[in-house]
């Protein structure tokens, strides 16, 4: 599978981003931006509270993007599909 990242218009925002896609299909994952705010206000002053939302984010992306590539992944093959193009 052909793995690239490329910029992407959020039409809801209207910002852009840089987005993942799986042989020219959008994985469609990111956080909504009021949850993002709210969880570094609820962790900013606990470095072991920043540390476990951190571990969740990235737990829960793996496992998305496993389900949308029909296989288990992890986030070092993740990275290293990203430098190579090729998952």
């Amino acid at each position: 599978m052909k793995l690239s990242i490329k910029p992407y218009q959020d039409e809801e925002t209207g910002g852009q981003c840089r987005v993942i896609y799986i042989d020219d299909v959008l994985f469609d994952w990111g956080m909504e931006k009021e949850h993002l705010s709210n969880a570094i206000e609820f962790t900013k002053n606990d470095s072991t509270m920043k540390k476990s939302l951190n571990e969740d984010i990235k737990r829960h992306f793996i496992e998305s993007f496993s389900e949308f590539i029909g296989k288990e992944i992890t986030l070092e093959e993740v990275n290293e599909s990203i430098e190579s193009g090729r998952i």
